[in-house]
């Protein structure tokens, strides 16, 4: 039986795996376990799921699993773990639909084999992807990027027609506050759970987000985040910038409650 030392040794990094390679061994975290889903098209009907999966270079790519391999694998993930992934299909990525990846999705073979990584997972260089409220107001071409945030506060479910979101109050190191709309699988599950940790203000790391500028009634300019069909959602990881803005956090609630204090006296 191979050692996950040697595991390690045969690792490539997702940005060296080719199309159509076949042999090959990465090493990933979970990042994102989709809702598995029903599905009826041209080429027949059933049930499907994704996973989004990052590797320590901070790449990510997906795979979408359908019918008895969602029953197969299943159980076989979870998220924030990291694992080691040897041998499957590197497929094109389908350019009529969103990707984390933009040349290549993973796809499961018979020969595929899944084994859970008892080591460190090294996360510096997925932190540097995350970007702050001022770069991320300067995206306006649609364009997805990822965001470390605090939670604030979470808003009711809206539906309209057969359509539903929520809304949540998210925050910077400055207290700097904007909204994330909540899309998909993040509206019911992810939202139920945000709420509950709500008084607790996590820090919430997004995946694959976009924002949107608007004007309100005075003219002012400002921007909303909102979830995509491809975000992922991690809660108090822990990684450098996540665990930096915890830090920040904790002094600036310290600040707020030693002048809440001295006004009331």
């Amino acid at each position: 039986m191979i050692s996950l030392e040697e595991f390690e040794n045969q690792c490539l990094s997702i940005s060296k795996l080719k199309k159509y390679a076949t042999e090959w061994v990465i090493k990933v975290l979970v990042i994102r376990r989709s809702l598995t889903k029903e599905y009826k098209n041209a080429n027949g009907e059933g049930i499907r799921w994704q996973l989004i999966l990052v590797d320590e270079e901070g790449t990510k790519i997906q795979t979408t699993l359908f019918n008895k391999d969602v029953d197969a694998w299943n159980k076989s993930f979870q998220l924030n773990q990291s694992y080691y992934i040897i041998n499957g299909k590197l497929n094109g990525a389908k350019p009529n639909f969103l990707s984390v990846h933009k040349d290549l999705e993973l796809a499961f073979m018979n020969n595929t084999e899944v084994v859970e990584d008892k080591s460190q997972f090294k996360t510096e260089q997925f932190s540097n992807e995350f970007i702050s409220f001022d770069e991320a107001e300067k995206i306006t071409n649609g364009s997805l990027f990822d965001v470390v945030c605090i939670l604030l506060k979470v808003q009711a479910l809206t539906r309209e027609g057969r359509s539903i979101r929520r809304e949540v109050i998210v925050a910077n190191e400055r207290y700097d506050q904007k909204v994330m709309t909540l899309q998909g699988d993040f509206t019911e599950i992810k939202g139920q759970m945000l709420q509950s940790l709500e008084s607790d203000k996590p820090v919430l790391a997004f995946c694959d987000v976009k924002s949107s500028i608007y004007q309100d009634i005075n003219l002012l300019r400002d921007f909303v985040l909102s979830t995509t069909p491809i975000s992922s959602l991690l809660i108090n990881p822990q990684f450098e910038k996540a665990n930096n803005l915890q830090e920040c956090a904790a002094i600036e609630d310290g600040l707020r409650e030693g002048a809440a204090k001295a006004t009331a006296k």
